[in-house]
């Protein structure tokens, strides 16, 4: 137990680090969008490859990795459908800021977020779990999400091509998971001093990640983030209550105990940065939609750290 609190204490430092680094003026905010270039496109993908690769593949963990993958589907679309029902007892003004909220409410920062915080907390079999969730999560934001936000209300951002729905998911990322457990599957093994040279840049994955997430949390007053009663009620659902009842859905069943870990963990971060860029395509409310990712990130920094040692009782 004391070594998963030192380890979630030391993610919440390096999100202090940021924070304290741009309040001071040593990172401006307009270094976030070239260090988010690095995690997304080097540093997450090196990381997958190295963890994923130098795995070795047997009858249990391809079974659990299909099981993990269906199960994260199955999970997103009926919290999917759950959450457009509670957004509509909200009392929001119209149908479409309240399919905002819903989104808001089961999007999931378990990429940006979750990848290195799987990674420096539990490391092993979880990570992998998390990551094959990632790529059932892409399926949700890019397709479910869309229906969600444009549930009931008359869509005007025009026609969604072929080309439109695609391109999303060719991304470095994406490409570099399903290509890792590609060789996984295949059983292809990297010469070690590739898996050397992966596993070193895939390290700056993690603290820059936070950093990021800690220059991210100076916008505006903290407290301005409390102010708005239904954002506070829409974050509060994904970060406790969400998790909350994927845990009771999970628990009793006969899965590995890793399985059930990484499922719940998944729903305990906050709202997904990307929706606020989709919600925008989509023509919908994106300044609520970043009040929702902002507050919910924010109190993430205290329920995760509760979250992760409840998992870790539970199933560690």
């Amino acid at each position: 137990m004391g070594l998963i609190v030192s380890k979630v204490l030391v993610v919440f430092i390096y999100i202090g680090v940021g924070f304290a680094a741009c309040k001071g003026g040593l990172i401006g905010k307009d270094a976030v969008k070239g260090l988010n270039m690095l995690v997304l496109n080097i540093a997450s993908p090196c990381l997958l490859i190295s963890s994923i690769t130098s795995r070795k593949l047997n009858d249990s963990l391809f079974k659990n990795t299909i099981i993990m993958f269906v199960l994260t589907i199955v999970f997103f679309i009926l919290l999917s459908i759950f959450t457009v029902w509670l957004s509509r007892r909200m009392g929001m003004d119209d149908d479409a800021r309240a399919n905002v909220l819903a989104v808001g409410m089961t999007a999931c920062n378990s990429g940006f977020m979750g990848i290195p915080v799987a990674q420096s907390v539990f490391g092993g079999l979880t990570f992998y779990y998390v990551i094959i969730q990632n790529i059932a999560f892409n399926l949700y934001i890019y397709i479910m999400s869309i229906m969600q936000f444009n549930h009931g209300v008359k869509k005007v951002s025009g026609k969604v091509t072929l080309r439109k729905a695609i391109m999303p998911f060719i991304n470095v990322l994406t490409i570099s998971a399903v290509a890792s457990i590609v060789l996984l599957f295949a059983r292809i093994s990297l010469p070690q001093y590739a898996l050397d040279i992966f596993s070193t840049l895939g390290n700056v994955c993690i603290p820059v990640s936070m950093i990021i997430v800690g220059i991210n949390l100076t916008e505006g007053s903290l407290m301005s983030h409390f102010t708005n009663p239904k954002i506070l009620i829409t974050s509060l659902i994904k970060l406790i209550g969400v998790p909350a009842l994927t845990l009771a859905i999970v628990y009793p069943m006969p899965l590995d105990p890793l399985v059930k870990l990484a499922t719940v963990l998944c729903m305990t971060f906050p709202t997904a940065v990307i929706t606020v860029a989709l919600a925008a395509r989509e023509d919908r409310d994106s300044g609520l939609m970043s009040e929702c990712v902002a507050t919910s990130t924010l109190l993430s920094v205290v329920t995760l750290p509760v979250w992760m040692i409840i998992l870790t009782t539970l199933f560690l």
